[in-house]
């Protein structure tokens, strides 16, 4: 993501109170850290919760797939949740990671009964997303080791939720798809996102400009724009 590679790592270490998702910066070659709040268990068998897999959905957001290592009729937690990494800042190994918000998008268990007809599978790890936001779901079967061998890749339905983006003079795409450009008044200050705790606001500036013209079949246009020249941001955070 943006020269970053995300990695989940499935169980906490020694005594720390949560496992980590770590953020691996290829080009500084630094790792910085926050927690990831498990749920605790829930099987009737005891046992643990642990993280399988990380996929990134694009601007920051990201599924997992959190599990516990029961199966059958003792399966309790196979989840999928949504978490957004731009909200909060990592910080290298030796200070303590905040710990990020995650939002539950999915409980897999009535899917994974339905899809295989039988007990549901413990190790549930592998999840991918394709590019028409089609979510995938693989199986561990640990070479037969206490498993019947089977392994099962499916398709599910989920709600992932959807995210907009801001770039460039303004170019904006909206949660549904939508795209458009903005302008606006130069100088004016414009609310783009209001929310009970969040505020982001932006100040415009009207801007004139060329582009094209570097090579023999591009053609040069004088574009009338305008650029986010400074932001204001205003958070509750109690």
């Amino acid at each position: 993501d943006n020269g970053v590679a995300i990695v989940a790592f499935q169980r906490k270490w020694d005594n720390e109170p949560n496992p980590r998702i770590g953020m691996y910066d290829m080009t500084t070659k630094t790792w910085t850290f926050v927690y990831y709040p498990l749920d605790a268990p829930e099987s009737q068998n005891g046992g643990w919760v642990g993280l399988s897999d990380i996929t990134a959905l694009g601007n920051s957001n990201f599924v997992v797939l959190e599990r516990d290592n029961q199966g059958g009729p003792d399966a309790a937690i196979k989840r999928i949740y949504q978490l957004d990494l731009s909200l909060l800042m990592g910080v290298p190994f030796g200070q303590t990671p905040p710990t990020v918000t995650k939002t539950l998008v999915k409980n897999l268990l009535p899917d994974l009964k339905a899809l295989t007809n039988g007990p549901v599978y413990e190790k549930v790890e592998g999840l991918a997303v394709t590019a028409d936001k089609g979510v995938w779901l693989l199986n561990d079967n640990d070479a037969v080791d206490d498993n019947n061998g089977e392994i099962g890749l499916f398709k599910i339905d989920v709600p992932l939720i959807r995210t907009f983006t801001i770039t460039g003079d303004p170019h904006v795409v909206g949660a549904h798809g939508d795209a458009f450009s903005f302008r606006g008044v130069d100088g004016a200050v414009y609310a783009l996102l209001s929310a009970a705790r969040l505020a982001f606001n932006a100040r415009f500036r009207a801007i004139t400009f060329a582009m094209g013209g570097a090579c023999a079949k591009c053609t040069r246009k004088t574009v009338h724009g305008s650029f986010m020249k400074v932001a204001y941001f205003r958070a509750r955070t109690s």
